[in-house]
């Protein structure tokens, strides 16, 4: 560690999410300065049944565009002092003998289908959950498997594992580790311990080797490579902080309290409360990571594709619209209508530690022939129907998590793309029937990454920082008693009629 850094400068924190990698760049006391983001994909591999490729050479073009795009923002890339890098959890890189990518697979990625009825079939999947906390649906041993049944010369190759997070360190400094709450999402790690289980690892036919060094979040891994250098326009003076999982990140900056709801609306909807112990549900309805800070825990469930779904209308819409319409105008087609969204309901795909959730649409094709009254009409319903879905796993979640935890919600906070809606917390506010508060900046993660980039160069500001950032008060939105009744029944209908894995009994 170094010591305090004289006169000015700035920190960057990177984020690779589901849906996009954004590179914010803050001053020293976490006042942003300059956000640039990419909306990326994570399309099937042709031939292969539910696979979500992670492009690891077309995704680093993006993160580096956004990187070289915030950049103009200073005079001189050398006051950037520090990055610091957040991810997706569960997304997966491989590496061969000379340490390039050789197999990348984002977290929605579900082609490990048999590999992961046979970790059930065998009892091993409870044991997985019991000592690691994760789903099959979003851990690395169904999908490890997978690539050593049906790639086994790609397998015999393959010396190091990485997650996300763990992969843009790697590809800023040449140097591969882990922390815990990114490491933890492999769904290998020992929560009661924060590092690779030796159990799990046996029980899974995995070799140690594979798997890297566990450091504290806010290590300082190195510094920019010269290869990177050319890559990004950053320095080889600027120093690269181990980060970690993106709701971490993002709860970290902000200085959650233990036994808040905070709701992180991404592509994937994620409700999570901070506990003091590694507590696991029974019935599999919630997943446990570790926390960046040592001898802290996320308890949270997940709503899968609640916020890509609105992308995919977005985008699916245009061959049935004068235009693709942007996400103010959904928006503005949405508020149009009152609770309910017309009948309609949006499926969300089962949430729970056993099933396997792929990406499924919520809805079919737009009917042909629609003139334009009746088709805003749908395609009001439809984006309204998503956000209620939204708001119904949170629901369901924020059930499950008080019963765990023994915690009273008073209120709920909500951060991520989701946040930049005015429609979307007023709908959370009646579902849960608590004030959603939205803080002042939406890109917590990323000022969590840079947060931590921050504390390890020993800056005093660093301490505050997720504050100063406009992590602090912002907006909220209010429950009104009418549409909360309105959305009790609502929700009761929606769980009745929505696909799920039976839910434990007394969930509410």
């Amino acid at each position: 560690m170094t010591g305090p850094v004289p006169g000015g400068g700035y920190l960057l924190g990177l984020d690779a999410g589901t849906g996009s990698c954004r590179a914010v760049l803050f001053d020293l006391t976490g006042r942003p300065v300059a956000m640039a983001q990419r909306e990326w994909s994570h399309p099937p591999v042709p031939g292969i049944a539910g696979s979500q490729d992670f492009d690891w050479a077309g995704h680093w073009a993006l993160i580096c565009a956004c990187i070289q795009e915030v950049l103009g923002a200073v005079a001189d890339p050398r006051a950037v002092l520090a990055v610091g890098c957040s991810g997706m959890g569960g997304g997966l890189v491989l590496y061969g003998r000379d340490g390039r990518e050789i197999w990348a697979c984002a977290n929605g990625d579900a082609r490990a289908r048999q590999a992961a009825e046979s970790l059930l079939a065998s009892g091993a999947a409870a044991r997985l959950y019991q000592v690691g906390g994760g789903w099959l649906t979003l851990t690395a041993p169904a999908r490890l498997d997978w690539v050593r049944q049906h790639q086994p010369g790609r397998w015999a190759s393959a010396t190091r594992l990485s997650m996300i997070a763990d992969w843009m360190v790697y590809r800023l400094t040449g140097t591969l580790v882990t922390e815990a709450s990114a490491g933890s999402t492999s769904g290998l790690f020992d929560l009661g311990r924060r590092t690779w289980s030796p159990e799990l690892l046996d029980l899974c036919r995995l070799p140690p080797g594979l798997f890297p060094e566990v450091v504290a979040a806010g290590t300082i891994v190195g510094r920019v490579s010269p290869a990177a250098a050319r890559q990004t326009s950053l320095a080889t003076t600027t120093q690269v902080v181990a980060g970690g999982l993106d709701t971490a990140l993002g709860l970290a900056a902000a200085r959650r309290p233990p036994g808040q709801l905070t709701v992180t609306g991404g592509s994937f909807w994620k409700h999570t409360v901070l506990a003091g112990r590694p507590a696991v549900e029974p019935g599999g309805h919630l997943r446990t990571i570790c926390h960046a800070h040592p001898g802290q825990w996320l308890v949270e469930g997940i709503g899968f594709y609640a916020g890509f779904a609105l992308r995919w209308l977005r985008d699916s819409a245009g061959p049935h619209w004068p235009h693709v319409p942007g996400y103010p105008e959904l928006e503005r087609l949405a508020s149009a209508l009152p609770p309910g969204a017309g009948g309609l309901l949006a499926g969300l795909p089962p949430a729970d530690a056993w099933t396997w959730a792929g990406w499924q649409p919520p809805f079919g094709p737009f009917p042909a022939g629609l003139d334009p009254r009746a088709g805003q009409s749908e395609l009001a319903a439809r984006a309204r129907a998503i956000q209620e879905a939204a708001a119904y796993s949170a629901r369901r979640s924020a059930g499950l998590l008080a019963g765990l935890l023994g915690v009273r919600f008073t209120e709920a906070v909500l951060t991520g793309g989701a946040a930049r809606s005015a429609l979307w917390p007023r709908i959370l506010a009646d579902v849960l029937g608590l004030p959603v508060r939205v803080p002042g900046s939406t890109e917590s993660a990323a000022a969590g990454a840079a947060a931590l980039a921050g504390q390890a160069l020993g800056l005093p500001a660093a301490a505050g920082f997720g504050d100063a950032a406009g992590a602090g008060p912002g907006r909220v939105a209010q429950p009104t008693p009418a549409r909360q009744r309105v959305y009790d029944q609502l929700y009761a209908e929606w769980r009745r009629n929505s696909p799920r894995h039976p839910w434990r009994e007394g969930d509410q």
